[in-house]
């Protein structure tokens, strides 16, 4: 915890940890009061309860919208800290090959895929939620983490975690959902997410929507399904620009992703440090990714080690970083991307190098 009530007040002075925190903070409060309001029980199934849920999630949401910012300063000075939103990688192996992942997967070769395993998850998650009073939103993601064997316990245990307030696991719709798996979802603070890539034709033959979709209602599991547009955004390709810390801190600014990442470690050897294995938070998935595709090393600064002993005060500055080393390794995010076909697949394993060199 930060030590004075001056310390934490500089925090709500200054503007990157306001937008990334507190704001960030109160839009996954009212988002979350929203979600509740349009799935509680009881509310009905008919199209003029549901009607009268949006209009009723739209009212609180109206009314809570500046006092949530009030709420959240007072908390950081009151020496809370609320995560807004953290996603877990499980894998990095996936069942696509997408040639514009916005999570690197499509940069890892067959012989050095990342997978945890759920004791390492457990001891990270246990440990985070020592040091600190929420998570507003926990995203599950790989890879595709339906390839995780251990995935239905490491859905129960969140579920069970009361400082989680919300639980989201996010599938490409490739692997139809075990008897397992399902059960593990059946709780009011988790849904599923859904990817929609049916917009690229060569993927229709392998993709189980329509499956998942009807195993998902027959449990009575809470799903979203996003349809995609006929059109993604080339995330470029990645590799270090050697960019002036003042453009990489642009970079960072321009980008504006709401996505922290925890990835932790796996039993390798090479990823143990002084006899202790330890889990990271990072800036994106793509921060994390590049730490298993690099090193520690080259990326020290950049993200919060679980093992710290004053993780909470890491964790509030960290939301008030400006400048992250991952950051040159992206396109310039102050141009617009180019837009390409969905989902379009790679056969071969990308490389973090200049294309031009």
């Amino acid at each position: 915890m930060l030590q004075t009530i001056k310390q934490r007040y500089d925090l709500l002075t200054n503007k990157v940890f306001t937008h990334r925190y507190i704001k960030r903070n109160n839009e996954q409060l009212l988002n979350l009061i929203g979600f509740v309001v349009l799935y509680n029980e009881g509310g009905g199934d008919s199209q003029i309860a549901r009607i009268l849920r949006k209009i009723l999630a739209r009212f609180i949401r109206s009314c809570l919208k500046r006092v949530g910012k009030l709420y959240f300063k007072a908390r950081v000075l009151f020496g809370f800290v609320d995560m807004p939103q953290l996603e877990i990688v499980l894998t990095t192996r996936c069942s696509l090959r997408c040639e514009s992942c916005s999570n690197l997967m499509q940069y890892f070769d067959t012989s050095h895929h990342f997978t945890t395993s759920f004791a390492l998850i457990k001891n990270d998650i246990d440990t985070l939620l020592k040091h600190i009073s929420s998570v507003r939103v926990l995203r599950v993601l790989g890879g595709e983490p339906l390839l995780f064997k251990e995935l239905p316990q490491v859905m129960h245990y969140l579920a069970s975690k009361k400082q989680i307030k919300a639980i989201e696991l996010i599938t490409n719709a490739t692997i139809p959902f075990s008897k397992d798996l399902l059960e593990s979802l059946c709780y009011k603070k988790t849904r599923v997410i859904i990817s929609d890539y049916s917009a690229n034709v060569e993927l229709k033959p392998i993709l189980r929507q329509e499956v998942i979709i009807k195993s998902l209602q027959q449990k009575g599991v809470k799903y979203i399904f996003y349809h995609s547009d006929s059109l993604w955004r080339d995330t470029g390709q990645i590799y270090k620009r050697n960019r002036s810390k003042e453009l990489i801190r642009k970079n960072f600014l321009a980008c504006d992703i709401p996505c922290v990442t925890l990835i932790g470690a796996s039993h390798s050897a090479q990823e143990t440090q002084n006899g202790k294995l330890f889990g990271g938070i990072f800036i994106c998935a793509l921060a994390s990714s590049l730490i298993k595709l690099r090193s520690t090393q080259e990326f020290e600064g950049d993200f919060v080690r679980l093992d710290s002993v004053q993780l909470s005060s890491d964790i509030l500055r960290f939301y008030a970083q400006d400048f992250f080393k991952a950051c040159d390794y992206c396109p310039n995010k102050w141009e617009e991307s180019k837009p390409i076909p969905v989902a379009l697949q790679t056969k071969k394993t990308l490389k973090l190098e200049n294309p031009h060199c």
